[in-house]
């Protein structure tokens, strides 16, 4: 099943008549989100801030105001943050891990010093947030040239001690949120699956995470949101795959943490032909991650399969060889071994790859003449293929 993750949305400041389905309705544009900005104000405090000699912000300003209706009516003004893209270099870029462990390169300014695992409040397009320093020097500078990260914005400053207990506060907070979103979404009736919560530092914003086969109109509960958190709301759908990489600390079958939530960037759909290919069994248990779901790492030798398997006969080649039919069921493309059987006789037989290719020369080996993918996929029955496809992005 394709799943549609487009299903986002993010309240701005005033809540009436909100029409998710209506993409022409420039009231609630905003670089393609549907927001309403009309009662924010401009202020000249620090992205919303009170700034104190401490490296610190005032408590009474991390909370916006909301008016008599219960509608956000906050008066901070954010600015869109310079790009800094083009004065990255190897010392002066950093890459950090926010606490949904999404991780970004940020440009590092030359008067602040960060090590690894050190706490930064960073610019966003919506505030500042709090993040962890995961790449420094040349390893984040190698990172960027890679990724091509566009755009960077800055850090602001090294957290100071009440930041970081602010946001250990938010994270605790963010735990009974998920709870009671569950709770007001199954009273509303709206059939989706919260998954996580997370403030941003200064609770200008909150993001709420959830899970849906389906597009849901979710405008009740965006407003009962506001009016519950007096904040921004953005609601968003995530794959199974996104949800497992909210997990930080699960360890896959290998003996590390598992890839998406340790170094993958970008997570790419798997099929059954990824599987098939490099044939593995259908046990569902040995193939499924901790998202249900086909395992990232069949990703990895996919291609290598593909090009190897090039120099082997189709799977499925009936090999004719004393008066009985012996059909091609397994290879190793690293020791170049196959394996045949015989129903009729039933006997397995193993030739090396020279062996089969005289075999070829001498026209006793009939491949199959057509193929869906790629042509040494492996044969799956219908009950393996059932079993599968539960499995499949």
């Amino acid at each position: 099943m394709t799943h549609n993750i487009n299903n986002k949305y993010d309240s701005g400041n005033n809540f009436p008549d909100a029409n998710i389905g209506n993409e022409n309705n420039n009231k609630y544009q905003n670089n393609g989100e549907q927001t309403n900005s009309e009662n924010i104000d401009k202020s000249n405090k620090y992205n919303g801030f009170t700034k104190n000699n401490n490296n610190g912000y005032h408590e009474n300003d991390f909370i916006p105001k909301a008016n008599s209706n219960g509608n956000n009516v906050s008066t901070r003004f954010f600015t869109k943050p310079e790009d800094k893209s083009e004065l990255v270099a190897p010392n002066k870029v950093i890459e950090v891990v926010f606490h949904n462990n999404k991780k970004e390169l940020y440009y590092l300014p030359e008067d602040i010093e960060v090590h690894f695992n050190d706490w930064v409040v960073v610019e966003t397009e919506n505030g500042v947030d709090i993040a962890n320093v995961s790449l420094v020097g040349n390893y984040a500078f190698r990172k960027f040239e890679i990724t091509n990260q566009n755009p960077v914005y800055s850090i602001k400053h090294k957290a100071s001690d009440k930041e970081i207990e602010r946001q250990e506060l938010n994270i605790q907070e963010a735990k009974e949120i998920t709870k009671s979103v569950q709770e007001l979404a199954e009273r509303l009736n709206i059939n989706i699956k919260i998954t996580s919560a997370e403030w941003q530092l200064d609770h200008h914003k909150l993001t709420v995470y959830f899970l849906s086969p389906h597009r849901v109109d979710f405008r009740e509960l965006v407003k009962e949101l506001a009016r519950n958190y007096k904040s921004r709301i953005e609601l968003r759908q995530i794959t199974h795959r996104e949800s497992a990489k909210l997990i930080s600390n699960a360890i896959g079958i290998c003996g590390r943490q598992i890839c998406c939530s340790s170094f993958l960037t970008q997570i790419k759909p798997i099929s059954v032909e990824h599987a098939k290919v490099q044939q593995l069994s259908t046990n569902v248990t040995k193939l499924s991650g901790y998202c249900g779901r086909l395992k990232c790492c069949l990703l990895y030798e996919h291609e290598l399969y593909c090009k190897e398997s090039d120099r082997f006969p189709k799977m499925g080649s009936i090999l004719q060889l004393d008066n009985t039919e012996y059909k091609l069921i397994k290879f190793d493309i690293f020791k170049d071994y196959l394996t045949f059987y015989s129903e009729k006789a039933r006997k397995f037989k193993n030739f090396n790859l020279d062996e089969v290719n005289k075999f070829i020369e001498n026209n006793m080996i009939i491949q199959p003449s057509e193929h869906l993918e790629c042509k040494m996929l492996g044969v799956y029955d219908d009950e393996d293929m059932e079993q599968l496809n539960k499995i499949i992005d």
